[in-house]
């Protein structure tokens, strides 16, 4: 229990800096901002229901529906992030065959690139036609993305038990197991261990026929379209990313590949 408390109010006290380091934003775009910080404070260091079960015991005589509300506030998902798609063209729906065909690629998977800042976003939004897309981005699907900068033990949970239940990494080490051991001869020993490394040893598998049977299976026309489709069939809907030319000035901010246009609601463009 002591324990649990502990994580508890060390998220707190990470939050509560979290916020301080942000109220320099709230001058520049204060609604952004705001949201922003918001759903930072909700996301993926957050405690889980069960991890937090075992403090209630701080709060002598609080029945269980009073905990239940506590425990609800402290985990519920939040308003959606408010993130930034930059376009060359006008369009008013997201279009799956367009994926790929913009300045960014596909250097972090195969879907729709959104920018955590409006900034960044910008950069795309190049010619006489180009657009910035202020969009909603529901927190319930960022909470379950493969994150491509952190090590597979330090991924979403949802993300894990979906890779373990495929077999494409090992439930009792938490580590990828060797390409040879996800169906035929072959690949060498791939013992890569993020983010970045399950989705590039998922499109190598498809472009050299070999791996899970539920990846072979699947029509696409690149080893990064596989990957990505074969990720969504296991309920994961897409990548989050550190936005490296934030990070180069000491703040941080994600970016994200969206697999399906569904999960996306544009809310306006300039």
């Amino acid at each position: 229990m002591a324990a649990n408390i502990n994580q508890l109010l060390a998220w707190l006290d990470n939050k509560r800096k979290v916020v301080a380091n942000n109220m320099i934003d709230m001058g520049r775009n204060p609604v952004d901002s705001l949201n922003r910080t918001l759903h930072n404070a909700v996301e993926t260091n957050l405690p889980s229901r069960l991890e937090m079960a075992d403090a209630r015991s701080v709060m002598p005589g609080m029945g269980d529906a009073a905990n239940e509300k506590l425990l609800g506030l402290a985990t519920m998902a939040g308003p959606g992030a408010t993130v930034f798609h930059g376009s060359p063209r006008k369009f008013d729906k997201f279009d799956l065959s367009k994926i790929g065909s913009g300045d960014g690629g596909s250097s972090y998977g195969h879907g729709f690139s959104m920018a955590g800042e409006e900034g960044t976003a910008k950069l795309y939004a190049k010619g006489p036609t180009g657009s910035v897309y202020k969009i909603d981005l529901p927190d319930e699907h960022i909470g379950k993305m493969l994150n491509w900068d952190l090590p597979l033990n330090k991924q979403p949970k949802t993300v894990l038990d979906a890779l373990k239940a495929a077999d494409v990494i090992n439930p009792k080490t938490g580590k990828m197991y060797p390409a040879a051991d996800l169906g035929g001869t072959g690949g060498g020993n791939m013992t890569g261990s993020g983010g970045a490394d399950i989705y590039n040893m998922l499109a190598r598998q498809w472009e050299n026929s070999y791996g899970p049977d539920a990846l072979l299976d699947i029509e696409a026309a690149s080893g990064r379209e596989a990957a990505t489709k074969y990720l969504q069939s296991l309920g994961i809907p897409g990548i989050k990313y550190f936005d490296p030319a934030i990070q180069r000035t000491g703040r941080e901010s994600h970016n994200f590949v969206v697999f399906s246009p569904e999960n996306l609601k544009i809310l306006e463009s300039k």
